[in-house]
């Protein structure tokens, strides 16, 4: 089986590891691209990211980086049994072509992320169009249960083209360090949809350091919010063998997260649980069949600093039950979240969309 990807960041082509990097940003010469590793050896991968270019010149916002993606697969179409497209912008013109010029080979899957928040039901002229263009997707997986109903209502999908799949990490790369935490701080980290006013005023109540990663939103938020409390250390981007040692190093994880129906902190969730860190976590829908309250996270009430500040403070006093709750989302994260239990799902859905060209051999 041949698949082309197209993914909605830039890829880099390395002859050695570049430990810096995150796995979906390298391609390393003889091996396999992220959780395509855990596929068959007959899968064969071609990953179509952004080129450089749209980055330098800040063209990404106007999606042009997607049109070119589409452009530069099609005339190649006829060498895959099948494209993924991982994020819903990447799907979106390669959908409409396939919808135009009514192509029905290769089947097109995306996996979605966030197409709820691009097309929400109450935008109807905009939710009439996603109709019409993702009417020729062939499979859609996703990773929060709430965003069924969504195709089903909305996008008017049958049932049998989507897919619930948890996301996955890999927890080899992600393991637990030796030993007590070296760090006096506690972590947060990423950008999208992220509720870091919430996470500000909770930690005026905290008797600890917060470090807070962030390549961008915490700024935006800062701009209306002002300073943030003398407790809160900033950090910029940060190569994710750095982040490896920050989250090893922190007491335990907080993740304040805005209510939207798809997905959100999933990445950062499971990161901080292959590490066997406890997690302050957000109510949101994202969370749900991800965490279970008091074994495997603490859930704090959405944009609710008191709750969130509690729920901090029971941890910082009870080290032992931090310990405790990571211990148990590790186990959690082995039996259900695996990088490795990911692909073997994602796998199965283009078996089923290609009709089996594995078993019959072509």
């Amino acid at each position: 089986m041949k698949i082309a990807v197209l993914v909605y960041w830039p890829i880099t082509l390395l002859e050695k590891d570049d430990p810096s990097l995150h796995a979906i940003y390298k391609i390393i010469s003889g091996q396999r691209y992220w959780f395509f590793k855990h596929m068959p050896d007959s899968v064969e991968v071609d990953v179509i990211g952004i080129p450089a270019f749209f980055e330098k010149v800040r063209l990404r916002k106007f999606t042009l980086h997607n049109l070119w993606q589409t452009i530069s697969l099609l005339p190649k179409m006829g060498q895959y049994d099948a494209v993924v497209s991982h994020h819903c912008s990447n799907g979106t013109f390669l959908s409409l072509a396939r919808k135009v010029f009514r192509l029905k080979k290769p089947p097109h899957i995306i996996v979605d992320v966030e197409l709820p928040a691009i097309a929400k039901p109450s935008q109807r002229l905009r939710a009439r169009i996603a109709k019409y263009i993702f009417s020729s997707v062939d499979a859609i997986i996703y990773h929060v249960k709430v965003q069924r109903e969504y195709y089903l209502s909305v996008l008017g999908l049958p049932q049998a083209k989507i897919h619930f799949l948890p996301f996955g990490m890999d927890h080899e790369y992600f393991s637990p360090s030796v030993g007590e935490p070296t760090g006096d701080y506690i972590l947060s980290q990423g950008d999208g949809s992220r509720d870091y006013e919430t996470l500000l005023d909770a930690a005026r109540s905290v008797n600890a350091k917060i470090k807070i990663i962030s390549a961008c939103g915490l700024q935006i938020c800062l701009q209306n919010y002002g300073p943030p409390p003398e407790n809160i250390e900033v950090y910029g981007f940060m190569p994710i063998s750095q982040l490896k040692v920050m989250i090893a190093e922190a007491k335990f994880v907080v993740l304040s997260l805005q209510s939207v129906p798809y997905s959100i902190g999933h990445g950062s969730l499971l990161m901080a649980m292959a590490m066997a860190k406890a997690v302050v976590v957000s109510n949101v829908p994202a969370m749900v069949g991800y965490v279970i309250d008091g074994d495997t996270a603490l859930l704090c009430q959405h944009g609710n600093a008191a709750d969130m500040a509690e729920k901090i403070n029971y941890l910082l006093a009870n080290p032992a039950e931090a310990q405790r709750i990571g211990k148990n989302a590790r186990e959690a994260l082995l039996a259900n979240f695996t990088e490795e239990t990911m692909a073997k799902d994602i796998y199965q859905v283009l078996t089923e969309v290609t009709g089996g060209v594995e078993e019959d051999g072509s």
